[in-house]
Formats: structure tokens, sequence, C-alpha cells
């Protein structure tokens, strides 16, 4: 082992370093989520993410201090808190999958 891992090498979180593609995109989708808060495994289906590396996202998010756990396994984006439009992110689909995940846990 070389010991030289850097933050967005961390496990299940490979690729969603705060300066990553993956880590900004995430958190714009988060912002597509109707109501104040939203439970990880609905997280899940709008990221397109296992509900594991979700919720160890949104952990991410609070430490990093974009979002806040409002009960467990529910979180918000911490308000005021600015976001980039990402490019060609898939607001649509993202949208589908999270009509899906409702219309299948109602």
């Amino acid at each position: 082992m070389s010991g030289d891992a850097t933050p967005a090498d961390d496990g299940p979180l490979s690729g969603y370093g705060p300066t990553s593609h993956a880590y900004h995109h995430a958190f714009h989708l988060l912002h597509l989520a109707p109501g104040g808060d939203i439970a990880v495994p609905a997280a899940a289906s709008l990221l397109a993410l296992d509900v594991g590396r979700t919720a160890t996202l949104l952990d991410r998010f609070v430490a990093d201090g974009l979002c806040e756990r409002t009960a467990p396994g529910r979180f918000r984006v911490r308000p005021g808190v600015p976001h980039r439009q990402v490019a060609g992110c898939g607001d649509g689909a993202a949208r589908r999958r999270l009509v899906d995940h409702h219309l299948h846990t109602a």
C-alpha cells in the first residue's frame, strides 16, 4: 500500500471527491427533491446509487456543510447553500427515478 490515497478514492465513494463532477452532480440532483427533506432510499433512487453509497455521500455532504440531518435517515440541503447547474446532469431521468421510487413504496 502506498498510503497516498486521495479523498476521491475512499472506498464506496471513489470518484466523489469534493472537486469532482460526480460530487457536484449528486448535490445538484438533491435540489430536485420535493419537500423539506429526503430519506436515504429516495435519495438513492434520485442519484441512481445504492443505499449504502448514498448514505455515505449524504454524510459527506453533512460534514462539508452542504446538507443537514433532519431525522435519522433523512437529510435536506442546508438553506442558502448555492449550487451550480451541472450541464447534462439528467434532471428528467432523476425525477423519473424518484417518482418511480415513491410509486413503488407508497
